[in-house]
């Protein structure tokens, strides 16, 4: 069974979402949440300590569900008993370049940023903000 549109304050022991197939919400600040697709291995197969976690990010056309789908496809994530997760990271929560390329991590593009002459990096956002909460 899988566990569509589980929310998780973080992503919690995996104890707490269904074996197979799924959707979970992680919080990412301000009241927003970043939709992880997952595949976690039967309760048989499933050791915390032992379980491979695998995590795929998919590129700039932000096609997470593609990804997901094709590493489901070839049957090695079952055989092999991965915990796979793959974060739907959305032109919403990660807007342009920068928030995709750095999960959201600074305070301000880093493109403008460096444009006006600027060696130093911009600030940070607190880090329930960016994508790396999830992780």
């Amino acid at each position: 069974g899988a566990s569509h549109g589980r929310h998780l304050g973080t992503l919690g022991p995996a104890s707490m979402l269904a074996a197979g197939r799924g959707t979970l919400s992680v919080e990412v600040g301000r009241g927003k949440s970043m939709e992880v697709l997952y595949n976690l291995p039967a309760p048989d197969q499933f050791d915390p300590s032992l379980t491979p976690l695998v995590f795929v990010l998919h590129g700039a056309n932000r096609d997470a569900d593609k990804y997901f789908s094709e590493a489901m496809a070839t049957g090695e994530v079952e055989r092999l008993g991965l915990f796979l997760l793959v974060p739907r990271l959305s032109e919403e929560l990660f807007p342009k370049r920068a928030g995709y390329n750095f999960g959201h991590w600074f305070a301000e593009d880093c493109a403008r940023w460096h444009e006006r002459g600027k060696s130093e990096l911009p600030d940070t956002r607190p880090i329930e903000e960016t994508a790396f909460a999830a992780l």
